[in-house]
């Protein structure tokens, strides 16, 4: 702003780009898979490329299958199963009986006390660093690595069994195949 100028910055550095940019263009392989501003391709990525590069730590994916049941559809990892808001289960009823992969930010889970079917992400803890105004706690669901953002006072220790509660608001998805995002 001071020189008043258009400047071209090229980095491999993500959060560099987001700090400095007010647009940004998003390559890979020499492929452009985005532009926008910083907050656009955080929030609304195109793809799970853009996705999983866009933010740090990075997103989590999971595969799971959209299954169809009584009351709507679930997700169904394997592991775990979580429930779609009513807004994403109509654009993923199409995909009722095929796999999808389900992305959540680190950022958009909460340490759960117990495992709550349709809710949480379930699995063992590998990994905890404490950071001081937050712990980020990785887990193992036997199919899938994730993780976690949490508070500083959960006490979390490795090797324990663990839920994370997932925003679904802020939940994306993925085609396997395109790897679009689903939306």
């Amino acid at each position: 702003h001071r020189l008043d100028a258009t400047m071209i910055y090229v980095t491999h550095d993500q959060v560099e780009a987001l700090t400095m940019a007010d647009k940004i263009v998003v390559m890979k392989d020499g492929v452009i898979q985005q532009i926008g501003g910083p907050i656009e391709l955080y929030n609304e990525p195109a793809n799970k490329f853009v996705s999983g590069f866009i933010g740090s730590p990075a997103t989590n994916f999971f595969t799971v299958r959209v299954e169809k049941t009584e009351d709507g559809l679930v997700l169904d990892e394997g592991a775990f199963t979580v429930t779609p808001t009513e807004a994403q289960q109509k654009f993923l009823a199409p995909y009722a009986g095929k796999e999808v992969t389900f992305g959540i930010r680190p950022e958009d889970v909460k340490f759960s006390p117990s495992p709550v079917k349709g809710t949480t992400i379930d699995g063992t803890v590998t990994v905890v660093e404490p950071l001081g105004s937050s712990t980020h706690v990785y887990i193992d669901t036997g199919k899938h690595s994730c993780i976690g953002i949490i508070s500083p006072e959960a006490v979390i220790k490795v090797d324990q069994k663990v839920s994370l509660i997932p925003d679904m608001e802020k939940a994306r998805y993925f085609d396997i195949e395109t790897e679009l995002r689903i939306k």
